[in-house]
């Protein structure tokens, strides 16, 4: 279900569709393919939590901030 969600939306890096990732902000409707997210300089990745941040949400610098 999520991967046929995914096939509609368009990923905020490369513009192409199928992203599977989405920005952890309640109301943001960014999303990204896991690998745009994690080359994205911008994207903030948690991986303690397996959640990612947009630009717009991160809390700083870049992090991927490891459990």
């Amino acid at each position: 279900a999520e991967y046929m969600g995914g096939a509609r939306l368009l990923c905020a890096r490369c513009h192409c569709r199928g992203p599977t990732l989405g920005c952890h902000a309640p109301s943001c409707r960014r999303t990204y393919h896991f690998p745009c997210a994690l080359f994205d300089t911008q994207c903030e990745l948690v991986q303690s939590s397996w959640s990612l941040l947009c630009p717009r949400h991160k809390s700083g610098k870049r992090q991927c901030i490891e459990a």
